[in-house]
């Protein structure tokens, strides 16, 4: 049962830290379109 919550923890990490990457490229690509247009 311990194993399986240790699973569940590490994918939790894993989505936070695909999140967090997403939400940079995102902000990145934002910021080189505004620059585009100013």
């Amino acid at each position: 049962m311990g194993s399986d919550n240790n699973h569940i923890e590490k994918i939790r990490k894993q989505e936070k830290m695909l999140i967090v990457v997403c939400f940079v490229v995102g902000a990145i690509m934002l910021l080189s379109f505004l620059r585009r247009l100013f």
